[in-house]
């Protein structure tokens, strides 16, 4: 009985150690520098399609994407933008345990990469570490 108890107790304990809170990446365009809205909205898509990321639906100023991995773990997100800057938003998701505070850590991996490879099509700076 005490085996069992550890065994669920650590298995509780590795489950609880896949999960993160949840990133929100936010980019805001440097003042000086102007931005064409079309211009975002490519940079965004470009990357979205290059990271295997599927577009669902656009309007002027949102892009709703979504990506499913090894036919378990979906994810969707809004991508609102404009000419000041663009947000990568947790819409939803299936496979990856959120809970309202903490996700899947590989959906915070997704995102961060999705928004540093936006960061570098657009040609803007790393952020720094006090931004993050």
């Amino acid at each position: 009985m005490l085996r069992r108890l550890s065994l669920v107790l650590g298995l509780l304990l590795l489950a609880a150690c896949t999960q993160a809170p949840l990133v929100t990446p936010q980019e805001v365009f440097p003042t000086d520098r102007v931005e064409n809205a079309a211009d975002v909205r490519n940079a965004i898509v470009e990357v979205l399609e290059t990271r295997g990321w599927t577009v669902g639906s656009e309007s002027p100023g949102m892009i709703v994407a979504s990506i499913l991995v090894r036919s378990r773990h979906q994810a969707w997100i809004d991508i609102p933008y404009s000419t000041k800057g663009y947000q990568i938003r947790y819409r939803d998701s299936a496979g990856l345990d959120y809970d309202g505070e903490r996700i899947h850590r590989n959906y915070n991996r997704w995102v961060q990469q999705l928004d540093a490879d936006i960061r570098r099509q657009l040609r803007l700076p790393a952020p720094t570490a006090a931004a993050e």
